[in-house]
């Protein structure tokens, strides 16, 4: 009988789901951990998954634990429920998104799982934030760089902040993406090389008020379209439905929005797929 290493995967919403660039990550790392030989189990959050997807992988195991499904708390409790549920089972390794999750990662050492943590951005100078928020993730920043096994960074600036401030260093993995067919759809509506695109979490630090106000005058001569969400809440375009995201054309110098289709969310529109190596840099 083979015994196969074991990975637990904690701190997005689960297998498959089609939330944000952590959700894209292990809905791409999941299969191929599982290729390479690893047994995975990812952790997820009721409702927040498709047990139908036609391309969700059976070898993967969700499991599910409960949680506060609100801004400020779902990721704390959800990352809780899921230390304390890996913690008793006592995976190989464990995979952590978020520094949020790093108030969690004593109780996975305790246990002795080793923990490689993708510590994402610089939370904590947000502006989607408040001052509490930006405490909480300032603190399970500082509760990450002393407990953490392993770090992930996907930018070089990050990896020199986290030097700097918590005096860590870690594994660089850049973002990266599927190969794209050589002829790509285009909308209804739209012409090839005639519009200009934003794929983009609707919040200030990705630049979309800048965006914005650059529309009225780029609209004056070519459709504008905005794909994307604004999360929890918010008056900005939300998903319709987890797999598609609404594309919204505005055009003239009102910028006046009409809805013309739908783009499935698994097109590479913006993937972020770290690879095996996270699991590879680990084992050794």
């Amino acid at each position: 009988m083979i015994i196969l290493p074991t990975v637990a995967i904690i701190g997005t919403r689960g297998y498959p789901s089609y939330y944000g660039g952590f959700e894209t990550a292990v809905r791409k790392l999941a299969p191929h951990l599982a290729d390479a030989g690893w047994d995975v189990t990812v952790y997820s959050r009721p409702g927040a998954t498709y047990s139908d997807d036609p391309d969700r992988d059976p070898r993967v195991e969700v499991v599910e634990t409960r949680g506060w499904e609100k801004k400020s708390l779902s990721t704390l409790t959800y990352g809780l429920t899921s230390a304390v549920h890996a913690s008793r089972r006592k995976p190989d390794v464990a995979l952590v998104m978020n520094v949020a999750n790093g108030y969690w990662l004593p109780l996975l050492r305790r246990a002795g799982v080793p923990t490689l943590v993708n510590v994402d951005g610089v939370e904590w100078d947000r502006a989607k934030w408040g001052a509490t928020a930006k405490r909480v993730f300032r603190t399970g920043a500082r509760l990450t760089a002393r407990y953490a096994t392993r770090l992930v960074f996907d930018s070089k600036v990050i990896e020199r902040r986290w030097a700097r401030e918590f005096d860590r260093d870690g594994i660089f993995i850049p973002y990266g993406g599927d190969t794209l067919p050589e002829v790509l759809p285009i909308e209804p509506g739209l012409r090839h090389r005639g519009y200009a695109l934003l794929v983009a979490r609707f919040v200030p630090e990705n630049s979309v008020p800048q965006f914005l106000r650059a529309a009225r005058e780029i609209a004056q001569h070519h459709d504008v379209v905005l794909v994307g969400s604004s999360g929890y809440g918010g008056n900005s375009t939300r998903w319709r439905h987890a797999c598609h995201a609404q594309i919204r054309v505005f055009t003239g110098s009102d910028i006046s929005a009409t809805t013309v289709g739908y783009i499935a969310c698994g097109s590479t529109l913006a993937l972020t797929f770290m690879g095996i190596a996270l699991a590879a840099q680990i084992r050794h």
